[in-house]
This record gives C-alpha cells, structure tokens and sequence, in this order.
C-alpha cells in the first residue's frame, strides 16, 4: 500500500507538470494572447483551444490522482497514529485530524475540474480556483502538524528504547529507530519547506498582504492592432463595444508576472511532496525490520523463561500458603485489637457521658435555685426601677436641651431677618444711585448719535450724486458696445452658413470612402474565417487522433495498475492469514501451558487438603483416646461403696459446718444494716446543710454578678443601700430592707 501511495503522489506530480507543459508549448506555437507575461497565467493556456481541452483532461486527472494520493496518505497516518493512541502517545483529537487533513484534500481536488471547465464563467472559474487553494492549504497545514506529532512519537520511542541485537547482523533496534527518526525528520523538515513554499505562494497569488490592481480588459483597438483578428477581437472575445474579454497586464506587468510564477510554484510544490513519500517508504520498511527482530527477540526470551516461570510459580504457592497463615494470625490479632478498642472507646463514652450528665444536671440545679429565690426576685425589680429613673432623667435632660436649642435658634433667625433688612435698604439705595448714573451716560450716547447720524445723511446725499453720474455714462458704453456686438453677430452668421455649406459636402465624400473601406474589410474578414476555419478542423482531427491515442495509453496503465494492486493485496491477505495462524498457535501453546499449571496447582491443593485430613483424623484419635483413659479413671474412682459413703457423711458435716457460718454472717449484716441507716441520716442532715450552704452561695454570686454589669450603666440611679460603696452585698440587702 505505502508503494502505491508513492507511485500515485508521483504520477499526480507528472500528470500537473506534463499537462501545464504541454498547454503552455500549444498557446506559444498558436500565439495566443497572455497579456503580455513571459510566463501567463493558467486560466490564459486553458483559454482556446487545443490548449483548453488539454487542460480539462489533464486537471481531471491530476483531481483523481491527488484524491487517492490524499486518501492513501490518510489511511497511512491513521494507522500509525491509531497505534500511537492506543499506546497513549497521543491523544484522540490529534488523532482525529488525519480524517479533516483528508477530508479537506479530496474536497480541494474537485475544484480543480470545476476550474478547468468552467473557464467561461468568472465568478464559478475564480471561486473555484480560491476554494481549491483554500482547502488544500489546511490540508498540507494539517498533514505537516502531524508528521510533527509522528517525529515526537519517533523521538520518545528512541529515548526510551531497549537494545535487541539481530539475529542475521550487528544491527541493533537502536541503530534502526535511530534511522528511521532521522528518516521522519528529514521527511518532516522537507515537507515544513514546501508547505511554506506553498504558503509563499498563495499568499502572492492571492493578494492578501498587499494592494493588487485588477487588470484592465484589452480594448477592441489595441486586439486588432496586436494582429488576433478582427473576427476573434469583434466577435468570438468581445465583451462590450469598446472592450474584449482579454485582460491586459502590461499597465502591471511585474505584479501579474510573479503573481503568474506563484501560481506555477503551487503546483511544482507536488514534486517535492513525492521524495517525501519515497523517504517514508523507506522509513516503513525500516519500522517493519524492527518490529520482526523485537518480536524474535521477545519470543526467543520467552522461551528461555519457562523454567523460572515454573520455579517462580512454585514458589509463589508455598508463599501463598504462608501469607494465608500470616493473614489468619494477622487477622486474630486485629480481631482482639478491635475488641479492646471497642471496650476502651466504650468505658471512656461512659465517663464522658456521666461526666457531661453531672454538669448539665449542676447547672439545672443553679438555674433553680436562682428561679426560686426571693431575694434575686427583689434585686431585679430594684435594678428594673433603676433603669426606669435613669430613662426618665435622661428624657428630661433631653427635653431641655431641646428647649435652650429651639430658643438660640429663634434668636438666631431674628438676627439674621435684621441683617437681611438693612442690607436690602442699602442695596436699594445704591441701585437707585446707579440707575440715575445710567440715564445720564445714555442721554449724552443718543445725542453723540444723533449728531454723528446727521453727518451720515450728508455723506450719502453726496456719495448718491457721484454715482448718479457714473450710472449714466455707463448706460451710454453700453449701448453702444450693443450696436457693435449686433454688427459683429450678423458677420459671424454669414461665415457660419458658408461652413455649414462646406461640411455637408466633405461628409458626403467620407460617407462614400467609409461604405468603399468596409466592403474590403468583409471580404478580408472572410477570407480570414475561412483560414481559421480550416486549420481549426485540422487541429481537431490532430487533437482527437491524440486524445484516442493517449485513451489507450491510460487504460493501458490503469491496467497495470489494477493488477498491481490486486498483487499487492493477495500478498497483504496471506501475510496476514500467515501472521494471524502464527498468533493463534502461540495464543493455543500459552492457554495449554495455564491449564496445565492450574491442574498442577490443583493437584497440589488436594494432596495438602488429604494430608490435613489425615491429621485431622489422628487428632481425633488421640482426644478419644485421651477421654476414654479419664472415664476409666473416674470409674476407678468410684468403684468402693465404703469410700462413697465416707465422702457423703463428710460432705454432710461440710454442710452443717457451712448453715453454723450462714447464721453468724446473717447476725453480722444485721448489725451493720442498723449502722448503715444512723449513718445515712446522719450523712442525710450533712447533704442538706451542704445544699443549703450551696444555695446561699450561688444566690450570692447572682446578686454580685447583677450588681458587677449594672452598676456601671446605673451609677447614681441605684438605691443607697445598693451602691458600690457599701461594705458588702450582704450588708446592702439587711441595710435596705
């Protein structure tokens, strides 16, 4: 496949130069018209014919061609990438971006025989030629980040890379990668050029970064002049009356003859793409060499491992034994750990709890108590009234302030209203002062103006009677330049009928030359058809014997080509029939080996459960053993009626012996219950004692904490008795009752 990859992208490259070649030797040998440029523009070769039907075939087949080359290069890029995906080399995006840079070359190719055979329509010629350098400039973008993705996959492999040696030489797996990353970069660093060759040249084609003038269409005039035919410049490319389809790039000839070689740069860009095929066919072949020797290698390793597998397995189960014995312990032991934890966790919850209850409970009983006493009942109604005589104290203070504020701010507003009086008396004054003193300056301006005004009128009285007289001597000038220009119109007249005279005799004598001229014209004109005519049919007849013969030529390749590939193909099918046979015998070997080794473990495991059984068993044995020797024992024991009957009559003195102790202990808790109860009264009247200490105690250290955040806020308004000053809070409360 990577063959017929290369061979296409070759013949693409050929087909595009052949076909331009040949369309440019057919418009110089029939001199057709490329306004003006050395080398012309392609939409100028496909213009006339033969050149246009060269052209047409020839950019089909270049579309086809550079289809299959887009999508063989896919199909590469998606293998390779795939594989680096799986591998997590890549991501899936990267991944995806074969299928846009494909997607977007087979889509650009259709342009190009939309280009060729729509020449005749500018809008559909022009965007054509745009959409088809537009998508394949994102898929030569794309194409070449990838092969950048695929040189940092390359490198990493080559970093992290093992050393196999090669059965048939001294080549290592290395020395290989190493080969093809340099290959990969080569490749990559060819395609980077052309890419920017490629860019360099739409850029220029297309005006983008620069103002580009369009060209001016060739003029009916200037195409006659040039010597094309006054048939082809009238007829077959005229546009409108003066000018004809033709474009004219002498005015601009530098911009049009680069513009003109970007365009040919475009497409020699392929010939370049072509090397780099050959390059990463070499790369591939280079990448398939590796794998088989790492593949021999690996199997060749494998082989060599059975033994150490097997020991290793062995050795595994006896280590399974012992951590299944480890882990039982292991797991006793945790068991007894969790247990004293949980007994630990739970004694300490237990003392935390009672500890937490004992606090709840004294501060309930505080809580009480301050609810039921009297003397905090009394001492929260003082402080209550307290607060209240200091509310009505600051209300009344607050009430004359209010007073002596409202009275300094009438006071204040009364002098403010007699400032404010006489300083409008004073105001009004000088108004009035000032009024008096404008009056008088505009009396004395109106009689300044006045006067000045009387001057004014004479002047102009003056001035009237200068250019009365002005006025008449000019109405004298003029009528007499009338009489003049009367004089000179009638003269003018004469001259002009004369001329009119002569005119229409010299346009009778043109008319006559004219109607002579055009009749030679025709007869010349078709005389000229009649040339073209015939040697257009012998061009056809020449185009159409070349056309069969170039038919036979491309499906005699195509042919080829076919069976080429079916070759190729059959040659993939049983390399792959091969390789998926070789897997399948190794994939069948390795499930033998495992079930092989599980039935050997399997025989193992029985052998050990039989083996415990059978210690199981003695065990068994011996504990039956063991108990049938204690009942002989005790059998023994027991066999004497005399010795039973002994050990009865001492039992019953035991027993009597044992009710004697009973009564004595009886006698000895009864006494020790009536203590008991003495002390529990007595210990009764201490807890009440205690309570009632505790009581006036904690009544106590409410009243001081009442009086500690009161006494601040209600200095003053306190009752005597239960001010600061006093000795204590005791003292205070018998005082003030």
């Amino acid at each position: 496949m990577s063959r017929l990859r290369a061979i296409t992208a070759l013949a693409t490259a050929l087909v595009a130069l052949v076909t331009v070649l040949t369309a440019f030797a057919i418009a110089r040998a029939n001199r057709v018209y490329v306004g003006g440029l050395a080398w012309p523009f392609i939409s100028d070769l496909g213009r006339d014919p033969p050149g246009s039907y060269v052209l047409f075939f020839g950019l089909n087949i270049v579309a086809v061609l550079l289809g299959l080359t887009w999508s063989f290069n896919h199909e590469h890029k998606h293998r390779f990438l795939q594989e680096s995906l799986d591998s997590g080399q890549v991501s899936r995006v990267v991944c995806s971006l074969s299928y846009v840079s494909c997607i977007f070359g087979v889509v650009g190719a259709f342009g190009l025989p939309v280009f060729a055979a729509f020449d005749a329509s500018p809008a559909l010629h022009n965007n054509s030629a745009f959409g088809f350098l537009l998508c394949e400039s994102v898929a030569t973008f794309t194409n070449t980040y990838l092969n950048y993705r695929i040189f940092l996959v390359k490198r990493s492999e080559m970093d992290t890379g093992v050393f196999i040696t090669d059965r048939y030489g001294p080549r290592s797996v290395s020395r290989i990668k190493l080969s093809e990353l340099q290959a990969v970069k080569r490749g990559f660093v060819i395609e980077l050029s052309c890419v920017m060759l490629f860019a360099m040249c739409v850029i220029v084609y297309l005006p983008v970064l620069y103002n580009g003038t369009d060209a001016p269409h060739l003029t009916i005039a200037k195409c006659i002049a040039k010597k094309l035919g006054g048939n082809y410049c009238s007829v077959t490319m005229k546009l409108d009356g003066v000018y004809t389809k033709l474009w004219d790039y002498e005015k601009d000839i530098a911009v049009h003859q680069v513009r003109a070689i970007a365009q040919l740069g475009l497409r020699n860009v392929d010939k370049v793409q072509v090397e780099r095929r050959r390059q990463e066919m070499e790369h591939n072949a280079l990448h398939k060499f590796a794998q088989g020797n790492q593949l021999q290698a690996l199997q060749n390793q494998s082989d060599a491992n059975v033994s150490s597998r097997r020991r290793m397995n062995y050795a595994a189960q006896l280590s399974a034994e012992r951590m299944l014995e480890e882990a039982h312990a292991q797991k006793l032991s945790e068991q007894q750990r969790a247990s004293r934890e949980r007994q630990q966790n739970e004694a300490l919850a237990h003392v935390l709890e009672t500890s937490k209850k004992e606090q709840e409970q004294q501060e309930r009983e505080v809580q009480r108590i301050c609810e039921a006493s009297e003397e905090l009942r009394e001492l929260e109604t003082f402080l209550k009234t307290a607060y209240m005589n200091k509310d009505r104290a600051t209300q009344q203070l607050e009430r004359e302030t209010l007073t002596v504020l409202d009275r300094q701010r009438e006071i204040a507003i009364e002098q403010q209203m007699e400032y404010d009086r006489q300083r409008s008396l004073v105001e009004m004054h000088n108004l009035e002062l000032r009024k008096r003193a404008e009056a008088e300056q505009g009396k004395l301006v109106l009689q300044t103006q006045m006067l000045q005004r009387q001057d004014l009128r004479h002047e102009a009285q003056l001035e009237a009677d200068f250019e009365r007289c002005k006025i008449e001597k000019l109405m004298q000038q003029v009528e007499e330049e009338d009489a003049a220009e009367l004089a000179r119109r009638q003269l003018a007249r004469e001259q002009t009928r004369e001329m009119i005279d002569q005119t229409q005799q010299e346009r009778e004598r043109f008319k006559q030359e004219r109607v002579i001229s055009a009749q030679r014209e025709d007869e010349a004109i078709a005389e000229y058809r009649r040339r073209v005519e015939a040697r257009e049919a012998d061009i056809k007849a020449a185009s159409e014997v070349k056309k069969a013969h170039e038919d036979a030529m491309f499906r005699a390749v195509e042919a080829e080509i076919q069976a080429k590939m079916r070759e190729d193909e059959e040659i993939e099918r049983l390399r792959d029939e091969l390789w998926e046979e070789e897997l399948l015998q190794k994939k069948r070997a390795q499930e033998e080996e495992k079930i092989a080794a599980k039935l050997q473990a399997k025989d193992e495991m029985m052998r050990s459960n039989e083996m415990q059984m059978q210690l199981k068993q003695e065990l068994l044995a011996r504990q039956r053993a063991d108990e049938e020797a204690f009942n002989g024992m005790l059998r023994e024991r027991f066999r004497s009626e005399e010795r039973r009957e002994m050990e009865l009559a001492a039992f019953r003195r035991k027993q009597r012996d044992q009710f004697a102790e009973e009564i004595t202990r009886h006698r000895a808790l009864k006494q020790e219950m009536v203590y008991a109860e003495l002390q529990h009264e007595r210990r009764e009247r201490e807890r009440q004692e205690r309570d009632e200490d505790y009581r006036r105690q904690v009544v106590e250290a409410a009243k001081q904490r009442l009086l500690r955040e009161h006494a601040d806020v209600l200095q003053g308004y306190l009752p005597r008795a239960l001010r600061p000053s006093s000795s204590s809070s005791t003292s205070r409360l018998s005082a003030f009752r």
